[in-house]
């Protein structure tokens, strides 16, 4: 849309994989049983990604995307906003804080599960620090 400034859009691929095993110390009922399931889906996502030069080396970049939009997750957001170091011609370091937050549920109708259905459900937001690398051709 103008320099330093893109819109994006895409999809992001989720899937969660949960295994439970049981050791013998809990007793002959559950000795020796695993437990495992599987939830997969897919977001479509609209987002922007912005940079601002911060002199010869250094940008500040703010990729952003929401998705979800009711058609998969209620909703799910992705921010990254960091700083960039060019060490190479061609190569980028970043480094930032990074926040996801997905809401997504299955088999729920008014907030309760639908009797008979495998329900899940998967609100979760996740924070922390991020680094990276970058190549640019």
């Amino acid at each position: 849309l103008a320099p330093g400034f893109d819109l994006t859009f895409g999809a992001r691929v989720n899937a969660i994989r949960n295994r439970i095993e049981f050791k013998e110390n809990l007793g002959p009922i559950f000795e020796g049983r695993t437990v495992e399931a599987t939830k997969q889906w897919v977001d479509p996502l609209v987002g922007f990604h912005w940079t601002v030069p911060l002199g010869k080396r250094f940008q500040f970049t703010l990729p952003a995307n929401i998705g979800g939009f009711g058609l998969s997750s209620k909703i799910a957001l992705d921010v990254y906003p960091n700083l960039q170091f060019q060490v190479g011609k061609r190569v980028w370091i970043a480094g930032g804080w990074r926040i996801t937050y997905i809401n997504y549920e299955d088999g729920y109708e008014n907030g309760r599960p639908v009797p008979g259905s495998e329900a899940f459900r998967f609100d979760v937001t996740t924070t922390g620090p991020a680094i990276g690398m970058a190549f640019r051709f």
